[in-house]
């Protein structure tokens, strides 16, 4: 049974678009003309992935061997417990009253432990260990998602304008990337402005350092889709429009009102729920999943352009989250301003990625 589609119109400078057409089905596949330097670099991130885990696989021999254990068949019966405890953990760490804090502590671990579950707790901190030991695996690895990245940045018109064209650079500042081994709460990427850094005026032209990890390389079509949703945050922060937004907002607006099975959203609310910019951080995941699906739905209709099934609706489930978890003067404004930034330059470069 497919999930339902997103029924969400799009009214904008592009007219009525629906949102929720879905992934491509095969037999709306099209050639592309850079069908060939994408498969090239299809088979580039197969590759890295295959070293990489094949290095990994030998490092779990010996440690099975050495522990007397089976590590897959204790991460498949631990490790979704583990991600709840661990999350559950970072909720009590915020408990002010050192005494109360304590007594949390003690609840979860009655309530999380078990022989077992230490047993795959150690073997855990054993494989990271040794996998962080494999300096050079790991420096190959960064190095080949780096150039994959750098390479589709410059073969792809809405990513070389935004990334290396002197029109954005003079009126939109420095836009940088960098791939890194791991983000927090287990993240494809992330956007910061370098504020700390570099002293700017106008934040405008504020720098910004886009992080992108090796959880974005599943796809490409899936790492074009991270590289957007960053592109939206960064869009946000320097536009004029959306920077208004950058304000406290009230107590009972900055408490998760909707629940999420997703590890994305889970981390979301221990991150920001509660905090006085939590519907501020909200607003830029909103306007960011709309972007990927907006684009997911006018790319070429090619497996190198339009997320795979399973990507598209993770990203639908997310969107409905962070709109449903909006409210007040941020409900408003996204009646009031239904388009993402990045949809005028969606509309003038996606006909050149034709």
């Amino acid at each position: 049974m497919k999930p339902p589609r997103l029924r969400l119109l799009l009214c904008s400078a592009w007219a009525c678009l629906p949102l929720g057409v879905g992934a491509v089905e095969a037999r709306d596949l099209a050639p592309h003309p850079q069908d060939g330097a994408n498969q090239r670099l299809t088979e580039r991130m197969h590759a890295a992935q295959t070293e990489y885990l094949a290095a990994r696989h030998a490092i779990l021999r010996h440690l099975n061997e050495r522990f007397g254990i089976d590590y897959e068949a204790l991460f498949r019966r631990h490790d979704a417990r583990d991600r709840e405890y661990r999350q559950q953990l970072a909720a009590v760490e915020k408990i002010q009253d050192d005494g109360a804090k304590q007594q949390e502590r003690e609840k979860l671990r009655a309530a999380f432990e078990s022989p077992e579950y230490l047993q795959y707790a150690d073997a855990k901190l054993v494989l990271e260990n040794e996998l962080e030991r494999h300096h050079l695996l790991r420096a190959k690895s960064l190095q080949a998602y780096e150039e994959i990245l750098d390479d589709l940045i410059t073969s792809d018109p809405i990513f070389a304008y935004f990334f290396h064209s002197a029109e954005y650079r003079a009126k939109g500042g420095l836009l940088l990337t960098r791939v890194v081994w791991e983000l927090s709460g287990g993240k494809s990427s992330s956007a910061h402005p370098l504020t700390t850094y570099t002293v700017f005026a106008d934040r405008t032209r504020t720098p910004f350092l886009m992080r992108v990890s090796p959880a974005a390389f599943s796809s490409l079509s899936f790492l074009r889709s991270i590289v957007l949703h960053e592109l939206n945050h960064v869009l946000l922060y320097r536009d004029p429009l959306f920077a208004g937004l950058d304000r406290p907002s009230s107590l009972e607006e900055n408490q998760p009102t909707r629940l999420s099975s997703s590890k994305y959203s889970l981390f979301f609310n221990l991150q920001y729920g509660g905090t006085t910019d939590y519907q501020y951080h909200l607003v830029h995941e909103y306007y960011a999943f709309k972007t990927q699906l907006l684009y997911d739905d006018l790319a070429p209709r090619n497996p190198y352009y339009r997320l795979l099934p399973v990507d598209r609706t993770h990203i639908e489930h997310l969107y409905e989250w962070a709109l449903g978890q909006l409210s007040g003067q941020y409900k408003t404004f996204i009646q009031e301003h239904p388009d993402p930034p990045l949809v005028p330059y969606l509309k003038r470069l996606l006909v050149s990625a034709e």
